[in-house]
């Protein structure tokens, strides 16, 4: 009792005018907050507007440019080769425009009807840029979620028909499947739509696609299943159907597995953004396509044919309800745009390899200058791991006085970090030619795996040697498995690319450099227990391309040695 007492007692220190006053301060302070919270919300909606204003002018200054350098070229007012370079800086800063935090200021794509059909007037662009990508990467873990049961449902199917249901399919196992295909086409119609809004160039065609499937699915939820006697002729269009199903979740998940990979490469080349996502087979490379093409082409073919099959039951009167006819024709309009887009693409592949083809004839002609022995070359290999971009490196042998020109990279210490590469040889075409074949000798590197993306402009050494960045994606990693060159490299690590943009693990030391004061800059990276400094050259290079390729300034001043890299000093 004198527990409880004492606790009440402790319980009403709120009481009485206690309390009257605490619950006033209490009404006032969320009064103050909601005031505040509308005075954050008002000046947010003035800068918004400012904001907005400010992009839609600088877009439009931007398109307006453009023109009077296109005309200016062809009145002869201008050179065509200064014209490059501007409409090159042109396209940076639109890139910077429409891929960076700024984008959400300028005006959206359409919802268009499915969007408004469903969701309403309600905007779905994403505010920033974090939340765009996502939304992205929860399309794609739909996706491979989806994949395999695609695969899975319709296998169950046909198990069970033979082993269990004696040959016939009942009604509500097939509906089940039926319904929920259509879920699975509806949902990604609403994702491919809402990542249009904000920012994907996902080609119309596959959009239309899922219409088509979605409309099919729908359909054939009302499509009674015959059932004894001889069902199995009248399932026939079923058993056809579900073996295709199969065959497509193979194609999901092959494409899955290695359009993913090749994403960022295709971003690195410019031909897609961050945003974009890859349909059917868009971001394919040799070894893919000669796996892909084969089964997509089946695939389509045999798409055509349960289509046709369908109509012809119908025709010939074995089951000639119109859902019938409704869904072969949806089968073969669908196995024809499919088609269509697969040689469209092969198209588009041919002429870029076409425009490849003629730039490295052009680079063998001025072969000769790169036959000298004050050139060198170092590739800057990125692949993707867990969604991050990471760049190659190695520890150069501490037991080795020289090596082959490498020392041109950094001042030699026991603790060298650079990038694969080394000097020009006689052999050598071009400066893609010298680092390619480096890696390859270094570290075991096959070339075949690598995809050139861009070549840098020359950071001259103190020596007075052009060092070439060669940047390259590593588009299996796993297929890679290194063979070092123990004379020349003692170990081989990988590091965050983006690190090279952050103030996080990184020193710098102000030096007089060639009669300049300027900045060295060094990042420390550790893994596998083990602490590299990334340091000179080497960092100045990563700072540069790590840069150019995510489009954004460091977080930091570079102020690096105007002889390493005339080209890029205004970083």
């Amino acid at each position: 009792m004198g527990e409880s007492t004492a606790a009440d007692g402790g319980d009403n220190s709120f009481s009485g005018r206690n309390v009257v006053e605490e619950v006033s301060r209490l009404v006032e302070q969320s009064k103050e907050l909601q005031d505040s919270a509308s005075v954050l919300i008002s000046r947010n909606s003035q800068e918004d507007a400012s904001l907005r204003q400010r992009a839609l002018a600088l877009d439009s200054n931007i398109k307006m440019l453009r023109s009077f350098i296109d005309s200016s070229v062809k009145k002869g007012n201008l050179d065509s080769k200064h014209a490059e370079k501007l409409f090159e800086e042109l396209s940076r800063a639109s890139y910077t425009l429409s891929e960076g935090d700024a984008a959400t200021f300028l005006p959206c794509k359409s919802h268009g009807r499915f969007l408004r059909m469903f969701l309403g007037p309600i905007n779905v662009r994403a505010n920033r840029k974090d939340v765009q990508l996502k939304v992205k990467e929860e399309y794609y873990s739909f996706r491979d979620r989806t994949a395999c049961l695609f695969l899975f449902f319709p296998s169950l199917l046909l198990v069970l028909r033979s082993q269990i249901w004696g040959g016939c399919f009942p009604a509500l196992p097939v509906q089940i499947y039926q319904a929920w295909l259509l879920f699975l086409y509806t949902a990604l119609a609403l994702r491919e739509n809402i990542l249009r809004v904000n920012g994907s160039d996902i080609r119309p065609w596959w959009i239309y696609h899922h219409y088509c499937a979605m409309g099919m699915a729908l359909i054939s939820l009302t499509w009674e299943i015959e059932k004894q006697p001889d069902c199995a002729q009248k399932q026939k269009g079923i058993q056809l159907f579900l073996r295709w199903a199969i065959m497509q979740g193979v194609a999901m998940l092959l494409q899955n597995r290695y359009q993913r990979q090749r994403l960022y490469t295709r971003i690195a080349l410019g031909k897609a953004r961050r945003m974009d996502v890859v349909w059917g087979e868009t971001a394919g490379v040799k070894g893919q396509l000669w796996l892909l093409l084969p089964i997509l082409f089946v695939l389509q073919a045999f798409e055509a044919y349960v289509g046709l099959l369908l109509l012809r039951t119908a025709v010939v009167g074995v089951v000639s309800e119109w859902q019938v006819v409704t869904s072969g024709i949806l089968l073969i309009i669908m196995a024809v745009g499919n088609f269509a887009n697969t040689v469209q693409t092969l198209v588009l592949k041919s002429q870029f390899k076409a425009k490849m083809k003629k730039g490295v004839k052009a680079r063998s002609k001025q072969s000769q200058r790169f036959k000298t022995p004050n050139r060198a070359a170092v590739l800057i290999c990125l692949f993707e791991e867990e969604d991050d971009i990471y760049v190659i490196l190695t520890k150069r042998s501490s037991n080795v006085s020289s090596f082959s020109g490498n020392e041109i990279l950094l001042c030699r210490t026991s603790v060298n970090v650079s990038l694969p590469g080394g000097r020009t040889d006689e052999g050598d075409t071009d400066d893609v030619h010298t680092a390619l074949r480096e890696a390859e000798e270094e570290i075991g590197l096959d070339p075949v795996l690598v995809d050139v993306v861009g070549v840098l402009e020359p950071f001259v050494s103190k020596g007075n040697v052009s060092v070439v960045p060669v940047m390259g994606i590593l588009w299996d990693k796993q297929a890679f498995n290194p063979v070092l060159n123990v004379q020349e490299v003692e170990s081989i690590f990988y590091a965050p690319f983006d690190m090279f943009l952050k103030d996080k693990n990184r020193r710098e030391e102000e030096r007089v450099f060639q009669e300049e004061k300027c900045l060295f800059h060094y990042f420390d990276h550790e893994t596998n227990n083990k602490v590299y400094t990334i340091w000179a050259i080497t960092a100045a290079i990563l700072i540069v391309a790590a840069s150019l390729f995510y489009q954004q300034t460091p977080d930091f001043q570079p102020r690096m040695p105007k002889s390493w890299n005339r080209n890029h000093s205004r970083l």
